[in-house]
């Protein structure tokens, strides 16, 4: 027998929780097969399983937090007899065991990996005429599966717009059965997720899309209206072929903010919304950082009008040869780089027995998930080495890598600073929680034109011009800093930033 422990996946984490079990006890399993989804405050993550053999045990269930180096699994290993009889895992009273497709999933957006209802009964319809069009899905959800069949899977099955089955997740099925989506008009949603399938987003944004208030109702039309003369019992048989997804249709009353597609769980005022796991090993993270280092903070504002300029000036171009917008954010991590280079010590971690100074300069970057599913902070090795055009790149690959849930573990480790960009959402002025074990985290704010007093050096007049200002907020460790040296890293990056004139290759 071989154990399977939690890995390690961060310099920083101490703990991950196991987010989706991707085999099941009995199955065989590859070396380097993916064998659950783990999820820390910084990444999801399919961890592979380091032996060959058949999974005889799971000692760590979906939902549950792990340290790291704790064992999670046990597997026979080739040439080893496997006990089969847990193959399925028994439940409590009420529950079906769930029965996990043995087709592995890549790394999901934050808010898709498992959540509280994960756990909960999976159906499996095997044909349509068990499931009409005017039955619900929390009849497939409430549905036992079938254990002993070969193709039993993961959540219930639909007819897709081909005739061919689909499967659903236990959240999407949720989903759905809270929003009266029946099994049929679920199986026509074009899903985003791998190969087609439908995820929680999905569902969320066909709802706010088709009206929250308005009841599913079956495309036939004689499955719900009344007034044909026809029983109710004989409307499956002339049913046409699944039509694409229905046109909106307006709702009596509009769905409530909050429902928009979020990856947030839903709840109505005044009930507790339960944590996703990576929302809660965030709360974690944040904490414990407040905990351990004393954060100081201070600004400085930047004047970014002839940055702006050079930019603006060469945007189209830039777009057209690389394919991506040029944001400020380039300009800004390299001004950071050349100011770490210049003041090592921000570079750095409190460790035990003194200050540890980093070789490379690997920039966080602070990424907010779409639908509120949470921060990750993917990182720019060795930023130092790149140029503008280097760094935009890089950015733009984490960025889009990160929001389609395709970060993998080594893009989440070795940041030795991080950089944030509030500004995007028009904030003026932050305090941001430092990202442990690093000594320092910088924020740009919203570049803002106002009236600013100016000094002709040749005369030695005041004026007063429009010019594009920009604030910037560093909070850092104060067992590692002291407000001089933060003060005089500050002062090195706004000097490199209004100072700009230009960078090769753009």
């Amino acid at each position: 027998m071989a154990t399977v422990a939690m890995p390690q996946l961060g310099e920083s984490v101490t703990e991950g929780t196991i987010g989706r079990w991707l085999k099941q006890p009995g199955e065989t399993v590859e070396k380097y097969e993916p064998l659950v989804e783990v999820t820390t405050d910084k990444v999801n993550a399919e961890i592979p399983s380091p032996f060959a053999g058949t999974l005889k045990e799971i000692t760590a269930e979906e939902g549950t937090t792990v340290h790291i180096g704790a064992q999670i699994a046990i597997i026979a290993t080739d040439g080893e007899a496997a006990d089969t009889s847990a193959s399925v895992a028994p439940t409590g009273a009420g529950e079906v065991a769930a029965v996990l497709d043995p087709e592995p999933v890549t790394n999901q957006a934050a808010g898709e990996a498992a959540g509280p209802v994960d756990t909960i009964a999976e159906a499996s319809a095997t044909s349509e005429e068990e499931w009409p069009l005017d039955r619900n899905v929390s009849e497939a959800v409430a549905a036992e599966p079938a254990f002993g069949s070969p193709t039993g899977g993961e959540g219930a099955e639909g007819a897709g717009e081909t005739g061919g089955r689909r499967r659903f997740t236990p959240l999407v099925l949720r989903l759905a059965d809270q929003h009266n989506i029946p099994l049929e008009e679920l199986g026509r949603l074009k899903g985003s997720g791998l190969g087609g399938r439908v995820s929680k987003n999905d569902v969320l944004a066909y709802v706010e899309t088709r009206g929250q208030a308005q009841p599913a109702q079956a495309p036939a039309p004689a499955a719900v209206a009344p007034a044909p003369p026809a029983p109710a019992a004989a409307a499956p048989a002339p049913v046409a072929p699944p039509a694409p997804a229905p046109a909106p249709m307006p709702a009596p009353t509009p769905a409530p903010a909050a429902m928009a597609a979020s990856a947030v769980p839903q709840a109505a005022p005044g009930e507790v919304v339960p944590l996703t796991p990576m929302r809660r090993a965030i709360a974690e993270h944040m904490v414990r950082s407040l905990a351990t280092a004393p954060h100081a903070w201070t600004t400085v504002e930047v004047d970014m009008t002839a940055l702006a300029r050079y930019r603006a000036a060469r945007k189209d171009e830039f777009q057209r040869r690389e394919g991506f917008p040029l944001s400020y954010v380039p300009f800004f991590i390299e001004a950071v780089v050349g100011a770490l280079e210049e003041f090592p010590s921000l570079n750095a971690s409190f460790v035990e027995g003194g200050i540890q100074l980093k070789r490379e300069i690997n920039i966080g970057v602070a990424v907010a998930l779409e639908n509120q599913a949470g921060l990750v902070v993917p990182v720019i090795k060795r930023a130092d080495e790149k140029n503008l055009v280097g760094i935009a790149r890089a950015l733009q690959d984490l960025v889009t890598r990160a929001r389609s849930g395709k970060l993998t573990v080594d893009d989440m480790q070795g940041g030795t600073f991080t950089v944030n960009n509030p500004g995007t959402f028009g904030s003026i002025l932050s305090q941001p929680i430092i990202n442990q074990p690093q000594a320092a985290i910088l924020t740009m704010e919203a570049i803002v034109k106002r009236p600013v007093v100016l000094t002709d050096p040749a005369t030695e007049t005041d004026m007063i011009a429009i010019r594009q200002m920009m604030n910037v907020c560093i909070s850092f460790d104060h067992r590692v800093l002291d407000g001089l040296t933060a003060g005089q890293f500050l002062a090195s990056l706004k000097g490199r930033l209004e100072g700009f004139t230009g960078s090769p290759g753009l």
